[in-house]
């Protein structure tokens, strides 16, 4: 059986892990990023394996967040530059990369990527866009 897991879930458990000061837990994309599923559980005998995929633009995202949390902007920067080398048609990286620089004083820049990520946008995520850019 093969599912979506919920970004919720995903930025939940990644807060958890934080909060319980175990980063190299979270930083564990690169199963995912090769196109592995993660499984849930393990199956008992004559069980069915349940497996989630997920998104690995999310994985990044989050990756991203808990470089900015521990106060390592430049890596959380570098994490931003190679989702948006990645994915270049996809707003998120954009705007998270225009949200800490912003964040950090560099309004030129970060003004810049909130453009990129406006282009990018679908219509319904423009308004989110425009929340953080002003």
């Amino acid at each position: 059986m093969m599912k979506t897991l919920d970004f919720e879930v995903l930025r939940g458990l990644t807060d958890a892990l934080l909060a319980a000061k175990k980063p190299a837990e979270v930083a564990s994309r690169d199963q995912i990023n090769k196109g592995k599923s993660v499984n849930a559980n393990k199956p008992e005998s004559g069980a069915m394996e349940k497996t989630f995929q997920i998104d690995p633009i999310q994985v990044d995202l989050l990756l991203g967040k808990a470089y900015s949390d521990w106060g390592h902007v430049s890596d959380a920067v570098s994490v931003y530059d190679q989702l948006i080398s990645s994915y270049p048609d996809d707003f998120r990286g954009y705007l998270a990369k225009g949200i800490i620089l912003k964040e950090n004083g560099n309004i030129g820049d970060a003004e810049r990527m909130f453009i990129q990520a406006r282009f990018f946008a679908p219509f319904k995520a423009k308004a989110l866009v425009d929340k953080y850019s002003r």
